[in-house]
């Protein structure tokens, strides 16, 4: 950034003549005592870990695997029991009972005397419900004792399990033939009362529509849905016939409609005919022809039986409707008291159902329990297919090599871990210190500004550089580049006269005063006067006239479009810039991107304050600008007097 104001700095002053030389040597002790730092805490964590890593004591580890096979049927019929007795086995494999067993009878054949918190600790169960297996573990310090440990917890479960199942399968056999009896005799006592519980009540099924009460509801629903429908229809011919009568239509009742038909016709026939005479005879020879005077009494005599036809048959349309309609009710009325007492008889008749259907629901749980009773007695008769056979597949051996810890692995561990906490070490400690060691090795510089001094700030050069923090803030402030660039005349006359149609219509109308909000939404309506003016509505209502050679384009544009939209086919918040950036690019502006629609305004504002415009009279021409960014062209008018808006040009010269 180049500087326009001279400047006048202050050099510190050195606390001695060998400050340089100071400053290096502490620079150097501080890096010699960082890498003691690293080294020390590397060594001293590497010496701790290995020492604590080595002195672990070596674990052995002996294994036996138990099988556990099923017969087919069992795993057809109950999938899941097996998986739930393999879980039984592990957990009763680890049980305080066992263990006691497994101590004593290690005391006893191998003179091993093992304390039951040791098994506890050092044996372990790995059960695998997919495979059917269980694993037992045993681990510990001295490997001669872990074959023995496992080879008596084999043997002294296998014989528990044996025992136990001798005495379970009696006891099974007995507890089933009494539930059984119970069964039979509740299941007697359960059916009795069913039949007679139907009986009473009058229930011949379970399904509802087959019971002879719900299905009369159900029949009287579907009457009185019919009657209701019957009386509508009867309901709405009735007013129908009202309303014709009423606008003086005429009605008939299709019964009469044969014998009006044949008057009315007689009557048109004999019209027609005397329309024929009338035609060829004078009247008063028709007043003196006997039979043409017969005929047309006839006519009299047929048109008045034809309106008494007429009548009659609307009276008797009528009533035959009102009867109608009344029957239809009073029918409806007689449904609906009887499905009202009919749904009295259903509800209770439900209440009945259900309970029947409960009482029926508890019989077949209690055949079902006696049937399943009965199979399960079958089954273990035959194939006893819940008791699975255990196997021993795989014997205790004697390890011949430790399963932990590895001392390489941990070894290997403990080096990462301390290159790591002494990296972090390093870095702690010369955060801490890296303050008082960097104190005197700074040169610092008081920038002095406003001063009209005659010295080259070529001098500076030479010197540290000038510290930011340290310049007055007010005179930072003279250095602002403002924020929105400014185009020149002959700049905005080029990106004029490159753009096309569409952005010359956009650059012209902001440089006519249209704000941005304002361009989204215009259209060929708001212009008057062939286009050479435009009225603004809203909260800046205005009226601005337009250049000559703006009106032209935009006649020229709204004609070959033929669409009073002027975007026909822009996105005004997408294409805006881009049109604006594609012109500028064309016209070989200095930073092409940074042109848009707030440029341009800002350049056409800055125009009119230019030429002496009050600031409150640009919302005149401009439409609304905050106070705010109002205020920002206040140092612009170069002007010693204001002038008023009408000796202001408004039309920005872009040809």
């Amino acid at each position: 950034m180049a500087f326009k104001n001279k400047l006048d700095y202050i050099p510190n002053q050195p606390f001695s003549g060998n400050s340089q030389h100071m400053s290096d040597t502490e620079h150097k002790k501080f890096q010699t005592r960082k890498w003691q730092v690293l080294i020390g805490t590397f060594c001293m964590l590497m010496v701790i870990s290995n020492l604590i890593i080595w002195s672990q004591v070596a674990i052995y580890q002996s294994q036996a695997i138990l099988h556990f096979s099923y017969p087919s049927q069992a795993e057809q019929v109950f999938t899941e029991l097996p998986q739930r007795q393999i879980a039984i086995h592990a957990r009763r494999l680890k049980s305080s009972h066992v263990l006691t067993a497994v101590s004593e009878s290690l005391s006893q054949k191998q003179y091993l005397n093992i304390s039951l918190q040791t098994l506890v600790d050092d044996l372990e169960v790995e059960p695998s419900l997919t495979s059917r297996i269980i694993t037992l573990k045993a681990n510990g310090s001295d490997p001669k004792h872990l074959k023995p440990m496992l080879d008596i917890w084999v043997e002294v479960y296998l014989t528990l399990i044996d025992s136990e199942k001798e005495v379970n399968n009696s006891e099974e056999q007995k507890t089933a033939n009494e539930q059984l009896l119970l069964l039979e005799q509740k299941i007697n006592e359960q059916r009795s009362q069913v039949q007679n519980f139907a009986q009473r009540n009058n229930i011949t099924s379970l399904e509802r529509d087959e019971n002879r009460v719900l299905n009369q509801v159900k029949n009287l629903s579907a009457s009185i849905d019919l009657a209701i429908a019957q009386q509508a229809e009867k309901s709405a011919l009735l007013s129908s016939v009202n309303m014709s009568i009423g606008h003086g239509e005429t009605v008939i009742r299709p019964a009469d409609e044969p014998a009006i038909d044949g008057t009315r016709s007689r009557l048109q026939e004999i019209t027609a005919g005397l329309d024929a005479l009338s035609q060829q005879y004078t009247q008063a020879y028709l007043e003196r022809d006997t039979v043409i005077v017969a005929r047309q009494q006839e006519v009299v005599k047929l048109q008045a039986l034809l309106d008494e036809q007429i009548k009659l048959s609307q009276e008797a349309y009528i009533q035959e409707a009102q009867r109608d309609m009344q029957t239809a009710k009073n029918k409806v009325v007689d449904l609906q008291k009887q499905l009202n007492e009919q749904n009295e008889l259903a509800q209770i008749f439900n209440q009945n159902l259900d309970e029947f259907k409960q009482l029926n629901t508890e019989l077949k749980a209690l055949q079902e329990q006696a049937q399943t009773i009965k199979t399960q007695q079958i089954t273990q008769q035959v194939s006893k297919p819940f008791e699975a056979k255990i196997s021993l597949l795989a014997s205790p051996f004697t390890p011949d090599f430790a399963i932990s810890p590895n001392y390489l692995l941990n070894s290997f561990i403990s080096l990462i871990a301390s290159l790591f906490f002494a990296i972090l070490a390093l870095f702690l400690y010369s955060f801490i210190f890296k303050q008082h060691v960097s104190q005197g090795s700074s040169s610092n510089f008081v920038v002095v500004p406003g001063q009209n001094v005659n010295q080259d700030l070529a001098n500076l050069n030479n010197q540290q550089p000038i510290q930011l923090n340290q310049v007055n803030p007010q005179s930072l402030s003279q250095l602002e580049v403002p924020a929105v660039r400014l185009l020149t005349i002959d700049e905005s006359k080029s990106l004029f006269a490159v753009a096309n149609k569409q952005a010359k219509v956009l650059i012209g109308l902001t440089m006519s005063g249209v704000e941005q909000q304002e361009l989204k939404v215009i259209s060929a309506r708001d212009f008057q006067k062939d286009y050479s003016q435009m009225t603004i509505k809203g909260v800046a209502s205005r009226v601005l006239a337009l250049p000559s050679y703006l009106s032209e384009i935009l006649n020229n544009l709204c004609v070959t479009s033929g669409n009073e939209d002027i975007w026909s086919n822009l996105d005004p918040v997408q294409d805006f810039s881009p049109l604006l950036v594609n012109a500028a690019h064309d016209a070989n502006l200095l930073l092409p991107e940074q042109i848009d629609i707030n440029i341009l305004r800002h350049t056409y504002i800055t125009y009119l304050v230019v030429q002496g415009i009050k600031l409150n009279d640009i919302e005149n021409v401009a439409g609304f600008i905050a106070p705010s960014e109002l205020a920002n062209y206040r140092h612009i008018n170069n002007q010693k007097e204001a002038v008023d808006i009408e000796n202001i040009n408004t039309q920005y010269p872009l040809v």
